[in-house]
């Protein structure tokens, strides 16, 4: 039978929000920046150039975003798969007494 200790789960949630979530937050700021940036190149350079800054930089948000969303739903798992287990331990364990 695998054995998971729930504290481990929950310590790799408190690293994820110790160690990821300051990074996305320091990004998050950035976007509104590189949106106003777009505007300016429509007009100031070649528009191959302009072309490729916007979708690299809608790229960018996304991926941005897409990690934030991935990372709120991991730390979630980790917590409820925590919680499971020492419910599911506290049952097997009240199922022998």
């Amino acid at each position: 039978m695998p054995e998971i200790e729930p504290q481990v789960l929950r310590d790799l949630v408190d690293g994820i929000v110790a160690d990821v979530a300051p990074k996305m937050e320091e990004a998050m700021p950035i976007i509104p920046q590189i949106r106003e940036l777009d505007q300016m190149l429509m007009v100031s350079v070649h528009p191959t150039l302009a072309s490729a800054h916007i979708l690299a930089s809608g790229y960018m948000i996304e991926m941005i975003q897409g990690a934030a969303e991935c990372f709120n739903a991991l730390n979630t798992a980790l917590t409820e798969t925590a919680q499971s287990w020492e419910d599911s331990d506290g049952a097997a364990a009240q199922s022998f007494k």
